[in-house]
This record gives C-alpha cells, structure tokens and sequence, in this order.
C-alpha cells in the first residue's frame, strides 16, 4: 500500500495548528524555550508527511509529537501540554495498545469484556472456566 501524500491544506492546516499552539505555550509560559523550539523545528512544513519520522497531520500528529518528546527527555506533563493529548487520552491509547497486543479487539465490547473477565480470574478460577468449557464441549480435560 503506498504511502498517502500530504495535500497543501493539510500541511498549511497542520503548520498552522502548530504555531498557534506553541505560541500559546510559548506566551504562557508553560514549557522550556528548548521543547517549544525543538518541536517548532520538528513541526515545519518540510516535516510534515506520512514517512517514516515525519509529523503527520491532524491527531495523529499529536501522537507523534507526544513520542517523539519522550526520546527529546521531556516529563509527561511536558509531553501532554505540548502535544495536546490529555492524560485521559494517553491512559485510553494505552489500555487499547495492552488489548490489542493480547489479539483482542478494543473496539468490540464483548471480546473487551471476555478478556477483563478472564484477566480478573485468579489461577483456581481459570482453571475451573477452563474445565467447564472442556466440559461442556465434550473435550478431554486438559487439566488435573
């Protein structure tokens, strides 16, 4: 699949963005001169794009730029004020990633549920569900 191209209104729109943002901090004081200008070099349209270590538009954006202050050493406050994310946001990316990399699917509730559900097991527990669905399928149990 090839990698889409960034038109010029969503570069303008994302520089944009970016300005006003970082203006905002800037006037506010509320991140170091170095963040604000690491990120204003890191936001310019020549760095705007879908390739590997560009900053993508829209929200995405704000994803990479949140990652990327992780390598530049900054705080998560640092990271949330100057990406825009909220720490809501991050802790709901985050439970979605531990989803996905356990093969569950974050956007279908009832693989959601299934899994808190087993995950809230204790061991005795497990092996009990285990035993009834071996049981009830008419499988050999697999457990002593």
């Amino acid at each position: 699949m090839p990698i889409p191209k960034v038109t010029e209104k969503e570069m303008g729109a994302t520089v944009k963005y970016w300005r006003q943002h970082l203006d905002a901090l800037q006037k506010n004081d509320l991140v170091k001169p170095d963040v604000i200008s690491f990120v204003s070099e890191a936001t310019q349209a020549d760095n705007i794009g879908y390739d590997s270590g560009q900053i993508r538009p829209g929200n995405m954006g704000q994803w990479d730029i949140y990652d990327l202050l992780l390598e530049f050493g900054c705080s998560e406050e640092e990271r949330l004020l100057t990406s825009g994310l909220t720490a809501d946001e991050v802790a709901e990316e985050e439970r979605r990633e531990k989803l996905r990399s356990r093969c569950v699917n974050p956007d279908d509730p009832r693989a959601v549920a299934d899994y808190e559900r087993l995950e809230a097991m204790s061991p005795e527990e497990l092996n009990e569900e285990i035993a009834h669905l071996e049981d009830k399928l008419g499988l050999e149990p697999t457990r002593t």
